[in-house]
């Protein structure tokens, strides 16, 4: 559980250095047009409200998880001990009902990402082409 926290937080000063970046980078275009446009400052502050917003979001996000995702993670590494950590994880989130965008935004990862972890997940678990893989998940 430590390894866990401490990469969690690691993601967290990541994410926080890109936006750091982000909003360096958009003050240096204001700074090097030589001309104080207040729209540009507004574009900069929304940026900073989107991300801090997300960031509301993960938050409560996150507490769904950890609230109910322990059992599960562990039923889910008993039954499947083949299964990565980042495919527990987005089990986890398929469970919660996120779709492959909204975990991929979650995982900063991309959709196709997800995608393709979905379909080696099926795999691990032998779901037919039929079946619902979210159904699966949900009746563990």
């Amino acid at each position: 559980m430590r390894k866990k926290q401490i990469t969690d937080f690691a993601i967290h000063i990541k994410e926080k250095n890109d936006l750091l970046e982000a909003i360096k980078s958009q003050l240096r275009k204001i700074k090097s047009s030589k001309i104080l446009d207040p729209t540009s400052l507004n574009k900069v502050i929304l940026f900073i409200n989107d991300d801090i917003n997300r960031n509301k979001e993960k938050v409560q996000l996150y507490s769904q998880i950890d609230d109910n995702a322990d059992s599960f993670y562990i039923r889910l590494s008993g039954l499947f001990p083949d299964f990565t950590e980042k495919e527990k994880r987005i089990a986890v989130l398929i469970r919660l009902g996120l779709s492959s965008k909204a975990i991929g935004d979650q995982l900063n990862i991309t959709t196709a990402s997800v995608d393709n972890c979905r379909s080696l997940m099926r795999k691990k678990m032998k779901i037919d082409k039929g079946e619902s893989l979210s159904r699966v998940i949900k009746r563990l």
